[in-house]
Formats: structure tokens, sequence, C-alpha cells
């Protein structure tokens, strides 16, 4: 984002010197939380002066520092320890604009090319997560996590892929992905995945893609019969109604957007809007027999999605 007046008149400067007061009196306050918080770069604005021909940036950037109950950005850290990530990815273009931008999120990042290279870091690094596509050369993005998985390794996996159809990632989510991103992305809806997949995954746990039930209180979906209960009472949901609760379910605590649940439950191929999401929705709350005002499970979260509440653990 570009601020610049091509005015030379005092009206003109003043203006300047009453934006560059405001950046440095905000720079100030936010860099008073440094200690207790990590950083998430949100935009780089730069001033152009005034009396210059053209926009040239000047030396203010602006980096918002913002607190979380731990005081970290997604997971608990010791100290001044970064959480670790190792982006995989073909694509020089794509590692060469991912890396710089997880490191200003506050991330410590590795990068490789390919899946064998892959494997390699991954032993020698043990991060805290892998950005994982699934399209590369040598070994492609699903056989790594295959051979990890199998190995008992549990390292958060993040998969990238240009196929974006509900199979393929109900696949890839069966074979132990903790999340799957359709490209091209948006850089920032990365991290948002990256921080909420360190919150809710202990590094070296089984995520919950990789149980048959997921279990919540007294409620109980089955992801291999495709049924699910509340107590002793079977929920008669639609295909359609239980793709959704269990996707909920499987991000418990996380606001999902409607667009996201229509990318990732129906798949962009199919002629539906925002409002079949509210229609399964309000199935689902007919069903469990909860209040939208007064929600137990299904939270609306305004000009957003929807969240799941409750905790969600797995089981065989």
């Amino acid at each position: 984002m570009y601020l610049g007046a091509q005015s030379s008149n005092s009206e003109g400067r003043n203006w300047f010197a009453i934006i560059d007061t405001i950046i440095i009196t905000i720079q100030y306050r936010v860099l008073r939380f440094k200690k207790d918080c990590c950083y998430r770069t949100v935009t780089g604005l730069w001033i152009g002066g005034p009396d210059a021909n053209k926009l040239t940036p000047l030396c203010y950037r602006i980096d918002t520092f913002i607190p979380s109950r731990d005081g970290y950005n997604g997971k608990r850290m010791n100290g001044t320890m970064k959480a670790k990530i190792l982006v995989v990815d073909d694509e020089a273009d794509l590692l060469a604009e991912l890396a710089p931008l997880l490191e200003r999120s506050g991330y410590s990042v590795t990068t490789a090319a390919d899946g064998k290279q892959s494997l390699i870091l991954i032993a020698q690094t043990k991060p805290d997560l892998v950005v994982l596509d699934v399209m590369m050369p040598r070994m492609d993005g699903r056989e790594v996590l295959r051979q990890l998985r199998q190995s008992g390794d549990w390292t958060p996996v993040i998969l990238l892929t240009r196929v974006g159809s509900p199979t393929e990632r109900a696949m890839s989510l069966q074979e132990g992905a903790d999340d799957y991103l359709n490209k091209p992305f948006e850089p920032l809806e990365l991290i948002a995945r990256i921080q909420a997949v360190l919150r809710r995954v202990d590094r070296g746990s089984q995520p919950l893609t990789a149980f048959r039930k997921l279990v919540s209180g007294e409620l109980v979906i089955d992801r291999q019969t495709r049924q699910s209960r509340l107590g002793d009472r079977a929920l008669n949901l639609s295909a359609r109604a239980f793709a959704v609760l269990e996707f909920l379910a499987l991000h418990s605590r996380e606001v999902v957007t409607r667009d996201r649940l229509l990318d990732q439950v129906w798949g962009w191929s199919e002629p539906v809007g925002t409002r079949t999401v509210d229609t399964r929705i309000n199935e689902l709350r007919r069903a469990l027999e909860d209040d939208a005002d007064n929600p137990t499970y299904i939270e609306t979260v305004i000009g957003s999605g929807y969240r799941f509440l409750r905790r969600v653990e797995g089981a065989e």
C-alpha cells in the first residue's frame, strides 16, 4: 500500500509530518509487546515523499505484534524459540515468496524442492509442521506422507495441491494429513491454517484425521460408516450434513468460513452458494437439538462462518 502526495506546499508537508508521527507512535506502542508476543506482518506501509515526482519508499514498515493467550503465534514455545516449518515444493518462485513471509510471521523456515529431500530434512531438523506439495518430482507429497505415517512419525502436515476434488481431499486426510489447501491460495490463508494446526495438534501425536471415530461428549461421529449418534440416539443426517459435521469436528474451536466449507465439502464444480451451507447447518442443529442463540456444539461467528465449540478426541 502506498500513500504519496505530489503537492509540495506547506499543507502537504504538514500532512506527511503528521503521518510520520502517527506511524512512529504505532511502532512504539506495538514494539512494547515484543517480549511477550510473537509478531505477524499484516501489511507494509510505505510513504512517498511530498516533493517526489515518483513514489519513493521511505523506511517505515508496520509490523503488528499480536498477543495470544500463550504469548506465541500458534504453538507454545520455550523462551524465544520459534516453531520450525518445513516447506516442500518444486516451484522455486513459490518457495521464494513463502519462506520470507513465514519468517516475518514468527517462524523458523527450511525449504526443500522434492519429496526425497524432505524426508532427509524431516529426520534431521525435526520440524514442528510440514507444508507439503502433492505433485513433485522424485517422490510426490502423498508418498512422503505415507512413509512418515507408516514409520510412526506424526509431524503435522498440511498438503498443497492443484487437484481440489472432495475425493482427493478425503484420501489425503485418511492417509494422515492434518489439513489440505488448494492451489492457488492466499498466503495469509496458509498462515491461518498453520496457526490452527499448531494450536490443535501436539507434535508426535496422531491427528484426528487418523482416527475412525470422532468423540465429543455424547456425540460420536463414525467416519468409516458415515453414521453419527448423540448418546443412544442415532442422527439421521444427509450425506452433506454429515460431511459438514465431520469437517467442523476435525477443526474444532477453529472458525471455518462458508467458502471453505463449500470448497472442502461440495467442491467448486457444483453450482451452489453459501446459503446451501446454512441449510446444512440448520439440519445439524435440529438433529443435535442445538440452540443457535446458546449453542453447545455449533456456533455462528457473525461475518465469518461457523465454529465447533467442544473438544474432540479420536477413537477406534
